[in-house]
């Protein structure tokens, strides 16, 4: 039935100051609905309809704004229960139509979700043109895309044919692909053929969970007509492939043999891989003796690796012990070993005492010990000093003991922080303590860095007391960056200090950068002065490049305020590189090393987001040094992204002195791109070392690309001492891979002695 013929005309005006909608009918396939509000409902008359649909006055009242989250709402939602259901249910579409238009305010709260899709519902499955309609009227918001979508959930279990009809007259979009998508289930349960034709009229990226939809259904009534419809179905094969995966899934529930023979005729590579493995796994669950008979049957190969692994996997956890045990039967060790540690995790989690009884009966070896790591590992979060017990008491390998001691102590200071700290110091001296020490004041750095201060003292001298520092430093700096400068400034001198205080100036200076820079002048050598204020320096600039600059005339270290200098630069080069560049020229002073690093940090963002206005500043240079600089960072950070652009620039810049170095770089750039235009430009050098130089670059670049056209380019340069020099490098760089293609250019070389010696080299390869 099309859409357009259920509607009919209507005025619904409620009583007194009751709202009322005009639903005027559509016109052809694409029906349309115009609504019109009228005067909203008054208290009474909300309350009377709230009544009606089983609430209590005024609960559907708008919530006040502060309340701000759903747990803290004590009242005024609504909740679908049984009995609020059915007083919705009771009513008529007419009266569903008044409720609608008298409590629009409530119908659209954030927080009024149940109703929206409760009441949606009922009205659709009694009078859907009335309740879409009311539902297009809304304004967009995602509460307007639940009223929809309830609707159309409504409509579609009240009256699934109709809904369809509706659906063919629908133009592509968002409204038709939602509807399409709440109609699949539904109709793949009694006609999936009809299912899945429907799934054309969704875009391609949707239909993948469409079909996973329809054929998990119809697997469970006729595998044999699914799998021949799904070899019809045009899919992306990521998509085919979890269609595939989820037939096999629901088939193997059934009659995994056919399932697996089905699967075993699909395409070898992944998705058959896929598809194989899921349905192991479900068949694993329902009869795991079974799919492990069948495995071992299997011929070996990736497809058993496969399968093997799926059916441990999917083992039931009540009798995950059977699984460990059948993965030691296993042929090949390195998949036996894998699967069993496996195993024994999923053990783990399932019946951990009898997982560690089963350990102490393995023979000693290198195995036991990764299945007690494994265990320890897995404990470590639910029972975290039985995991160390075991760690301390049944692993033997030194790295696996103190992996799994790491885990369990994590997990103990994560839940208790003083038992970890109790339990850690109980140890007995060594690098085993060192290493569980280290690993609880690594968790307490985030959780309670003050309780791991206590375990320094424990700790010798050396690379572990200096980690455990730098690990408390960061979480003490994170939670209380005074207490934390504090504290790092009464440890003794040495790195671990050091360490400290830069990680302390970071949180610093987040709070307070001038704060943090005064702080910083008042540290000695001995703490790593230097280094702290370079971090301030740079992250100053990079919040607060002004502030970073006037802190920065008062400094009288040349380095830091060149340090201090080439970090505002660089900050400035994304706001206001103008004003970066106009900072350099006044404050980079005289040493232009110390103006290359500034002008560097500075054209590096600047060509990176206004070429054409960082190539312009180029000429507002006072001095040709400061030009042949800035020029050369242009080109160095072009010639990566675009060498053709940096041939330009070399020809702009004509004038400017450059370093060989860099024309070179910019050569090779090109040459990478398209050698023979590079070797005809630079072919076309005045200076003829600097076109020797160049063209040498071009051709290790071509030769390595396609060696015969690079040949055949110098072939046909004029003879010369020049071309013959030129030939002879060429021929060394081919000689070991292209031996028989680089004879005949070896012996055109004219000057007889480079001729004999690269016919020579030839000869030795």
């Amino acid at each position: 039935m099309k859409f357009s013929r259920l509607i009919a005309p209507v005025v619904f005006l409620a009583a007194g100051t009751a709202a009322g909608y005009w639903i005027g009918a559509g016109s052809g396939p694409a029906a349309r609905f115009s609504v019109k509000p009228l005067a909203p409902a008054g208290p009474a008359e909300r309350a009377r309809l709230a009544a009606r649909s089983g609430l209590v006055p005024g609960a559907l009242s708008p919530i006040p704004g502060t309340t701000t989250t759903y747990d803290h709402i004590q009242s005024g939602i609504w909740k679908n229960t049984r009995a609020s259901r059915a007083a919705l249910e009771a009513l008529s579409g007419a009266a569903l139509g008044e409720m609608a238009a008298a409590l629009a305010d409530p119908l659209a709260h954030p927080y009024q979700t149940q109703f929206r899709r409760a009441f949606f519902s009922v009205w659709a499955a009694k009078d859907p043109a009335a309740a879409l309609a009311f539902v297009e009227g809304r304004r967009s918001s995602a509460m307007k895309e639940e009223m929809r979508s309830a609707a159309l959930q409504g409509w579609a279990e009240t009256d699934l044919n109709s809904f369809l009809g509706w659906i063919d007259q629908q133009p592509g979009g968002t409204v038709r692909n939602e509807a399409v998508r709440i109609a699949i289930p539904g109709l793949a349960d009694t006609d999936p053929q009809a299912a899945l034709a429907l799934t054309g009229k969704l875009p391609l990226q949707f239909r993948g969970s469409a079909c996973t939809d329809i054929f998990s259904s119809w697997v469970l009534v006729d595998p044999a007509a699914a799998c021949a419809a799904l070899a019809t179905v045009d899919l992306p094969q990521r998509e085919k492939t979890q269609v595939q995966a989820a037939l096999a899934a629901g088939w193997a529930v059934s009659d995994p043999k056919s399932a697996v023979a089905w699967a075993s005729t699909l395409p070898a590579g992944p998705q058959r891989f896929e598809t194989l493995s899921t349905l192991a796994s479900v068949w694993a669950e329902h009869d795991p003796d079974a799919a492990a008979r069948f495995a071992q049957a299997l011929p070996p190969g990736a497809e058993q690796d496969r399968f093997f692994a799926a059916v441990v996997g999917g083992w039931p956890q009540d009798r995950i012990g059977e699984a460990f045990d059948f993965a030691g039967r296993i042929a090949d060790p390195m998949q036996r070993d894998g699967l069993s540690i496996a195993a024994m995790e999923a053990w783990g989690r399932a019946d951990p005492d009898a997982a560690l009884r089963r350990i102490r009966e393995l023979p000693p070896g290198p195995f036991r010990n990764r299945a007690a790591e494994a265990l320890a590992m897995q404990m470590s979060a639910a029972d975290p000093e039985a995991a160390l017990q075991l760690a301390v008491s049944e692993i033997r390998d030194a790295k696996a003991r103190a992996d799994a001691i790491h885990a369990a102590v994590d997990g103990l200071a994560r839940r208790d922080p003083a038992m970890a700290v109790a339990l850690v110091s109980s140890l007995p001296p060594g690098q085993e303590r060192s290493d569980a020490i280290l690993a609880t004041c690594r968790t307490l750095s985030d959780i309670d860095p003050a309780m791991g201060q206590t375990l320094l003292d424990l700790l010798p001298p050396g690379s572990d007391r200096t980690d455990a520092v730098i690990n408390l430093a960061m979480g003490m700096a994170a939670h209380d960056p005074e207490a934390a400068k504090t504290w790092a400034m009464q440890l003794p001198e040495g790195s671990a200090r050091t360490e400290s205080l830069l990680i302390v100036s970071g949180s610093l200076i987040e709070l307070d950068p001038a704060a943090a820079a005064r702080w910083a002048a008042t540290l000695t050598d001995a703490d790593g002065r230097s280094r702290v204020q370079e971090r301030i320096a740079s992250e100053w600039a990079q919040r607060d490049p002004q502030g970073a600059i006037a802190w920065m005339r008062g400094l009288t270290d040349p380095d830091l305020k060149q340090h201090a200098l080439a970090s505002a630069v660089e900050a400035l080069a994304y706001t206001d590189p103008r004003e970066g560049l106009r900072l350099v020229l006044t404050e980079g002073g005289k040493d232009n090393a110390q103006l290359g690093l500034a002008l560097g940090a500075l054209v590096k963002q600047w060509s990176e987001h206004d070429l054409d206005q960082a190539i312009a500043a180029a000429d507002t240079l006072p001095s040709e040094d400061l030009r042949s600089t800035y020029v050369g960072h242009l080109l160095e950070q072009v010639a990566n992204t675009d060498p053709r652009r940096a041939v330009d620039l070399l020809q702009r810049f004509d004038t400017v002195p450059l370093d060989v170095d860099m024309v070179g770089n910019v050569v090779t750039n090109w040459a990478r791109k398209d050698p023979e235009a590079a070797a005809r430009w630079v072919g076309g050098f005045e200076d003829a070392s600097l076109r020797s130089f160049a063209t040498q670059s071009v051709l290790q670049e071509w030769a390595l690309q396609a060696p015969r056209a690079a040949g055949d380019f110098i072939s046909r340069l004029p003879t010369d001492a020049g071309k013959d020099r030129l030939m002879a490098d060429f021929v060394a760089r081919i000689a070991q891979d292209h031996a028989r293609l680089a004879v005949p250019y070896a012996r055109s070389i004219t000057d007889p002695i480079l001729r004999e010696e690269a016919l020579r080299r030839l000869g030795r390869n």
